[in-house]
């Protein structure tokens, strides 16, 4: 009997460790075992309506120097504070999302894009950053995770890459799984 409790503590413990482990470094083993691959992008044609604008202003009237991490975080955080995921088609045009409140990855990137390519168009640094809405396949340890599913919402998956052209360094960025996993970045090709 004692010898059945000690087995069970320990086994705790170390499910504790394993749990702890995988949470702190989720953004690292994610990027481990995934990787975006992309076959198309999306055009960037999306009209922001003036209360989200004025919302933009206020997150970046008082920063003095927006750099690529300041655009994702500012990006980032309004997509998650506008939008709810759903696995429901729903219109993808900005002020539709932004209602409703619903979304897919398609939603999530294209808000997350056009948030990003309008800071970068306000704050003049066009020449230094480059937005793109991504379509693109998953890939887990090299597998085509697609093939496992038969419905057409999963046929393919939006992102987003962030160049930026200075450094010659692109972010690529999921605003479904940031949202929901707070994984930051994804890697892309």
């Amino acid at each position: 009997m004692k010898c059945e409790s000690l087995m069970i503590r320990k086994s705790v413990k170390v499910s504790i460790l394993i749990f702890t482990t995988l949470l702190l470094f989720r953004g690292q083993v994610f990027r481990l075992v995934i990787k975006y691959e992309a076959i198309k992008e999306r055009s960037l044609n999306s009209k922001i309506d003036k209360k989200l604008k004025r919302t933009i202003h206020d997150e970046i009237k008082n920063i003095e120097q927006i750099d690529l991490n300041k655009i994702i975080e500012i990006s980032s955080s309004l997509t998650n504070q506008y939008l709810h995921f759903s696995f429901q088609n729903h219109p993808q045009d900005l002020s539709s999302l932004v209602k409703t409140g619903d979304a897919n990855c398609i939603g999530y990137a294209r808000l997350f894009s056009s948030i990003a390519k309008y800071i970068i168009q306000e704050e003049q640094i066009s020449n230094q950053f480059e937005v793109k809405h991504l379509v693109g396949e998953i890939y887990f340890l090299g597998w085509d995770i697609h093939q496992l599913f038969n419905s057409a919402f999963f046929k393919d998956h939006d992102y987003v890459a962030i160049y930026d052209k200075l450094k010659n360094k692109t972010i690529y960025f999921d605003p479904s799984v940031s949202d929901y996993f707070w994984i930051n970045s994804v890697r892309g090709e």
